[in-house]
């Protein structure tokens, strides 16, 4: 189970770590325990007015989805029967496949797109025959096998039908040993009349191998014999055994500290009832029992009803809605600015325990709370409430409107709650580690046993995120839900993870823009929280690409972890976001004709649909949402962003440089979890901070400050750097100048050192032994470091110096806060933690700080205001001192 957050706060964890802070935050898994109890918690207090009501919006886009059990039901067939005629299309299709041959002959305007000689696009072509109904998509699935790289031993299984618009999107996932092929899955689009306008492929052939799988009555027969193991003499109601798709994953794998995160394969499970005849258990009258695809029994559950979401889950579901009555809360709550407005947001009322509880019983939401549920010993679920109406605290009302305004959204276009199959939802309250530190973010937590899940925290006060007065925030979360449905899961790393997350921005905004219109012309993602994370329509002012091979631009790499946001998939995201914003803000698009357009890219998404494989997806989206006429538009964007390029660049761009290391083939380099870090000072901070200092002198000295007294001052300051074997301390002066200077300069210096330094980091680009990054074509520092595969904990650190790498993590101070050690007080008499050249060439480098300051006081401050561009230039890293790293233990 992948944890999709808001955002990565990676770059400022390094930065932080860097500089001396050893504690990282990661999502993650925990190990799996039993089901919850139902607890409740007290909440907070707020006042009550009259509210806005909702804001719906007319829309004529139309999105449904249906499983195999629906369309088995709507057939009036039975499950032997749809068995038997998916066999015989299956066989139908192998023995009649498609060619690119017949393909071409047919129409030599087909389409057959590649990527390293798999096909992942087919276009429409007078060769295609009809498809109408799913039994001739399955035969098409079957003719299109051997093209699209896979086998006669492929077993495809059909997980959906999307309706959307004028399309039907047939989506096939590959099935091996009862469990599905992670990110291999096929989508056949068709128009009204059954043409198909697209395939869209990520098959993967390495997944197919010859297995025998189960029937029907192999899974009855598989339970006839567990029970007479067991000595039990229940009958089988055969008359009731169906298939199920399971998600796998229980309560504990909400815990963000455990370093396993993999994505899950799902279940594809057969489903057999028993009456019930355990007097312990006499308030459900089934049992139902799970049998693998390859007849392995694997456990059963008492249930109430066959075919209710516990038994198709495998999971006891707890009701946290029994005896609750649906009512409303009215009132003000405050912004981060202060401001007040008077909102209605559902409640639930208990008539039993006489309390009100945070949620909505008619949507089947629920509030709980986090750390309850996610390190508690049988993980209770906590519900959040109070014992009158007004009770409630200002960040949970504000969370409770926007996630239901998200949600009505989506429902505005006939999807049905977060997975569009209704699955109750339950919103976790004060994300957070196990020892109890706030993990401010939001997050879409996926499916865990019945319900479908996101968090977020809530602090009030005016230090925090504040997260959930975005709209646009909870609606990117709402949206990975959907996203995640339609493309059947995401493998959420490089580029894959990057569109997923781009899809939560694009259509997170439209949604805000849509319902809850302001002024943010600029597509800002958070600009009404307490910090704005990302601008859609300029990247690079919030550390994000503009295009492949820009500055920040993360290339893919083989180690996606969580210092390196999973590849990028938080700073790569600009580059469809960027399209999306202009071709609305740019090119006239309309936010209902944008929502049409990018709800029908979602549903030709594949698991594998990458920047390389998104242009034919995008324009095919253009036309079958009726926005067509911006293909041009659409067409330049793309170009602009040279998002189909894939190969290492040869040069930066003008004021950019394009650094490289070639990773040495020694012992600590055998761990493939290296990044390069650069850091540089930002040129307009700097000179903002120069400008404001000086001001703030020649104000309290009644005197011109010129650059001689700044540059002799920044000399004194490397004068008095102190360097011995175990410390590197700065001596402060006896003298602070004249009275009353340094507070104020130290204050504006505090205001934008957050500013101050941009930080880029890179890791070993996938299938090379190389690192590359863009950077700005500045001085910079260089820092290598190693993680662990999750990227909770850091194992090595070495800089860049003149020239030669320094292995810091042998530095006492700097090795034990690696380790989670207390530095020691002393240093040994005979220890040489710092070679005297470290000395020398750390000196050096504060005397480069000092010349780049002095031209960026030359130019910028008492030149002529013109600033001197940059040459562009590659910076090959020096390997010096790389062999003699070694990895903390």
């Amino acid at each position: 189970m992948k944890q999709n957050f808001f955002w990565k706060k990676t770059g400022c964890a390094v930065a932080a770590l860097i500089l001396g802070i050893t504690g990282i935050c990661s999502p993650a898994l925990a190990e799996s325990s039993t089901g919850p109890d139902i607890i409740v918690e007290s909440g907070l207090k707020t006042s009550a007015e009259e509210a806005a009501p909702y804001r719906a919006w007319k829309t004529d886009t139309r999105i449904s989805i249906s499983r195999e059990r629906d369309l088995l039901r709507e057939s009036g067939m039975t499950l032997d029967a749809w068995d038997e005629e998916t066999a015989r299309m299956k066989q139908d299709g192998l023995s009649d496949p498609y060619t690119e041959e017949a393909f071409l002959s047919a129409d030599p305007e087909t389409e057959i797109l590649r990527e390293n000689g798999a096909v992942y696009y087919i276009g429409s072509s007078r060769a295609f025959a009809p498809v109408n109904d799913v039994m001739e998509a399955y035969r098409t699935a079957y003719r299109l096998i051997d093209l699209l790289g896979g086998s006669e031993n492929m077993d495809l299984r059909l997980w959906s039908v999307l309706t959307i618009d004028n399309q039907t999107v047939y989506s096939f996932q590959q099935v091996s040993k009862s469990e599905t092929v992670i990110g291999s899955t096929l989508k056949i689009a068709a128009d009204p009349d059954g043409r198909i306008t697209a395939v869209f492929s990520s098959i993967d052939p390495e997944g197919a191998e010859k297995e025998t799988l189960v029937t029907k009555a192999e899974a009855e027969q598989s339970v006839r014999e567990h029970l007479r193991e067991e000595g039990n003499s229940s009958e089988i109601l055969s008359e009731l055994t169906e298939r199920t798709i399971r998600t796998e994953g229980d309560m504990s794998m909400l815990a963000l500290e455990d370093e396993n995160d993999d994505v899950l394969p799902d279940q594809v499970l057969w489903v057999v009832y028993t009456a019930n005849d355990m007097q312990d258990q006499e308030e459900y009258s089934f049992v139902a029992h799970y049998v693998q695809l390859d007849g392995t029994y694997m456990f059963s559950l008492p249930v109430d009803e066959p075919g209710s979401e516990e038994a198709l889950q495998g999971y006891k579901k707890y009701d946290v809605f029994a005896g609750m009555t649906s009512d409303e809360w009215t009132g003000e709550v405050t912004d981060k600015d202060g401001e007040t407005k008077t909102i209605t947001v559902p409640v639930m009322y208990n008539e039993t325990d006489g309390l009100w509880y945070l949620g909505d019983a008619d949507r089947r939401i629920a509030v709980v709370d986090y750390a309850t549920a996610a390190y508690q010993e049988d993980h209770p679920l906590k519900l959040v409430s109070s014992e009158t109406n007004d009770g409630w605290g200002n960040q949970d009302l504000f969370m409770l409107y926007n996630y239901i305004q998200a949600m009505d959204f989506y429902a505005d276009m006939g999807w049905n709650g977060p997975d569009g199959e209704g699955t109750d939802v339950l919103i976790l309250k004060d994300l957070c580690t196990k020892d109890g530190t706030p993990y401010e973010n939001a997050a879409s937590l996926g499916r865990v046993e019945c319900w479908q899940m996101f968090g977020y925290t809530s602090p009030d006060d005016e230090t925090s995120y504040r997260l959930v007065e975005g709209f646009d925030v909870m609606a990117h979360e709402y949206t990975h839900t959907f996203t995640s449905t339609v493309m059947n899961t995401n493998l959420y790393e490089n580029d894959l993870g990057a569109i997923n997350e781009a899809m939560s921005d694009i259509l997170g905004n439209l949604a805000e823009y849509i319902l809850q219109p302001g002024d943010d012309k600029d597509w800002l993602l958070g600009e009404n929280t307490a910090i704005t994370i990302r601008s859609m329509s300029d990247p690079n002012a919030f550390a994000q690409p503009g295009y492949v091979w820009d500055i920040y631009y993360g290339p893919r790499t083989d180690n996606p972890n969580d210092i390196n946001d999973r590849g990028g998939v938080h700073s790569n995201s600009s580059l469809l976001n960027r399209i999306a914003a202009l071709l609305c803000r740019d090119h006239g698009m309309s936010y209902e004709d944008a929502v049409d357009f990018w709800m029908m890219v979602a549903c030709g998404l594949t698991p594998r649909t990458d920047y390389v494989q998104i242009e034919a997806l995008l324009q095919w989206a253009l036309k079958e949402s009726g926005n067509e006429i911006y293909s041009d538009e659409l067409a330049a964007l793309i170009e602009e962003e040279n998002l189909s390029r894939t190969e290492l660049p040869d040069s930066a761009p003008e004021g950019r440089a394009l650094v490289s290391l070639e990773v040495p083939d020694s012992e600590a380099f055998k761990d493939e979890n290296w990044g390069l870090f650069s850091f540089q000072f930002n040129k307009n901070a700097l000179s903002e901070i120069l400008s404001t200092s000086i001001k703030l002198m020649e104000q309290m000295t009644d005197e011109t400050v010129d650059k001689n007294s700044i540059m002799e001052t920044l000399e004194a300051i490397i004068e008095n750097l102190k360097l011995d074997r175990s410390r590197i301390t700065l001596e402060t002066p006896d003298e602070e100048g004249p009275e009353g200077m340094i507070d104020p300069i130290v204050d504006v210096l505090s205001e934008s050192v957050g500013k101050l330094l941009v930080q880029n980091n890179t890791w070993k680009v996938a299938g090379t032994d190389e690192m590359i990054m863009v950077t700005e074509d500045l001085p910079s520092l260089y820092v290598l470091m190693n993680v662990t595969d999750s990227g909770t904990k850091i194992n090595g650190l070495a800089v860049l110096l003149n020239g030669k790498w320094y292995d810091l993590g042998g530095i006492p101070g700097i090795e034990n806060a690696l380790k989670g050690e207390a530095a020691p007080e002393e240093p040994a008499p005979d220890e040489e933690a710092l070679p005297d050249d470290f000395i020398e060439h750390l000196k050096s480098a504060g005397e480069m700080l000092i010349d780049f300051v002095g031209n960026m006081i030359e130019n910028r401050l008492f030149g002529d205001g013109e600033e001197k561009s940059a040459e562009n230039h590659v910076v090959n890293l020096p390997t010096k001192g790389l062999e003699d790293i070694t990895l903390i233990n």
